[in-house]
């Protein structure tokens, strides 16, 4: 709370800026009755007498509310004036989380002013006690966390007892996800499913559900080749019912991103674009035209649910190892991974938010023996940090390839496949490699490596002293 003076008419006034219940600032003007003329000392000596009636009754409602008001009360409180805020998954998620804060703390009888670090602690243990993950904690963490910073923020509570608790630490996630053979294998088994074309579209892209879901034919341009990822479906409760929620916001800013239209992934869209005309003359007025690339015969748009519990009954169908409809994504990382696309252009393929992100998930599929030498201090030495072209070269040639050996009868012939790329990929590193190194007049790669080394040397001996 804060008092400054001003002058309106002739006259002073004090100009009070307070927070009110939902954080907001607000203005009260109060009339000293003090003329402008000489009167400007004894204005301030009415404003600071002002200014400490008022923090004396703000101390003594604050102190009432903070004996008064159970934590529980309190929770319900922040999450019905949150609300407007947030976006409806957002909402969906918080509620069962604050329910179960009430759930727990009301029967204690816990105020806001009572609670403190141990109380958050012993409410973790016992939703582990519950079964609930490390992860799942980590949530009801970050969400009691910031409702009582809104209580700090506000002056009801004096410190935010969730920052002198241990910060719940998940178990680090590993990705599981189908091998190259197991993925070719996949798509062959699965060619003739109604559903398969968004499989494979999936593996290719790497998209999320809400992603994959909230594709439509407008953000494909077949002329120009590309593919935008602007619009997402989400799964989330209301009332303690699912619904599911459109709309043109992607998960974070990189999430948003336009893809270079693969080959296969353009043919598969094609067929898709013809059979959904063909449905369209044929159903007439049964057909609703959604504009969504994942819909049914009749135009309507596939529900989220349905691509996840089908991607499941195949895997029981056909035999298939158990992952997660999510785990394709990953599966789109390991194979570019193995045929050499960089982690930071994948963190871009993906939408990942960081690089770390990224690096963090896949980092352990990246194996040293794929590498070779000149990969290494071609990296090293460029400078270079675009991938795009390189990388995108790579992701052509891989998707071709694992097509190519769906088709094909045997395993052997996608490492074979696999190889051939390979060395092509390595020839032509190599050749930049020795343009570079023969430019600085070097006869060979030992001469120039040994020379850096030298510089480096000098470098860190000069820096020694």
């Amino acid at each position: 709370m804060t008092g400054r003076l001003t002058i309106k008419n002739g006259k002073y006034y004090v100009i009070v800026s307070y927070k009110d219940v939902t954080g907001k600032y607000k203005n009260k003007w109060y009339s000293t009755g003090l003329d402008e003329k000489n009167n400007k000392r004894q204005a301030k000596a009415f404003m600071d007498e002002l200014m400490s009636d008022l923090r004396n009754q703000s101390t003594q409602t604050t102190g009432d509310i903070r004996s008064k008001m159970l934590f529980a009360d309190y929770i319900l409180q922040w999450f019905d004036i949150s609300k407007p805020q947030w976006q409806e998954s957002t909402i969906g998620s918080y509620h069962f989380i604050v329910n179960a804060i009430d759930s727990y703390f009301r029967p204690l009888k816990i105020t806001l002013e009572q609670l403190r670090g141990v109380d958050l602690q012993q409410y973790y243990s016992w939703l582990a006690s519950e079964g609930k993950s490390q992860h799942v904690i980590l949530h009801h963490h970050r969400v009691l966390h910031r409702a009582l910073q809104a209580a700090y923020k506000l002056d009801l509570i004096i410190n935010n007892p969730a920052d002198k608790v241990d910060r719940p630490k998940p178990q680090k996630y590993h990705a599981e996800f189908f091998t190259l053979e197991q993925t070719i294998s996949f798509l062959k088994k699965i060619k003739d499913d109604y559903l398969s074309p968004f499989y494979a579209l999936t593996i290719i892209h790497g998209f999320r559900r809400s992603e994959l879901i909230g594709l439509k034919w407008d953000a494909i341009d077949f002329s120009a080749n590309t593919l935008i990822v602007r619009h997402t479906v989400i799964e989330t409760s209301k009332n303690g019912k699912k619904i599911e929620v459109e709309k043109n916001l992607t998960k974070n800013d990189s999430s948003f991103r336009t893809y270079p239209l693969v080959p296969k992934a353009k043919t598969i869209l094609l067929q898709l674009k013809k059979q959904q005309e063909q449905n369209k003359i044929f159903f007439q007025g049964l057909y609703k035209n959604t504009g969504y690339v994942c819909q049914d015969e009749f135009g309507q748009r596939y529900k989220v649910g349905r691509i996840s519990s089908h991607f499941k009954l195949l895997l029981q169908r056909n035999n298939f190892k158990e992952i997660r409809f999510h785990d394709l994504r990953h599966t789109c990382a390991s194979i570019l991974l193995a045929y050499g696309v960089g982690l930071k252009f994948i963190q871009e393929w993906l939408g990942h938010s960081t690089y770390n992100t990224t690096a963090d998930i896949y980092a352990h599929l990246v194996f040293s023996d794929k590498l070779t030498v000149s990969d290494a201090f071609e990296k090293m030495f460029s400078g270079s940090r675009d991938f795009v072209n390189t990388d995108m070269g790579i992701i052509h040639q891989a998707v071709d390839k694992l097509f190519e050996a769906e088709a094909s009868e045997t395993v052997s012939q996608i490492n074979d496949n696999k190889s051939v790329v390979e060395q092509e990929l390595k020839i032509d590193k190599d050749n930049e490699i020795q343009e570079q190194y023969k430019k600085l007049g070097f006869e060979n790669l030992s001469e120039y490596i040994n020379y850096l080394i030298q510089i480096q040397k000098q470098k860190d001996d000069f820096e020694m002293e």
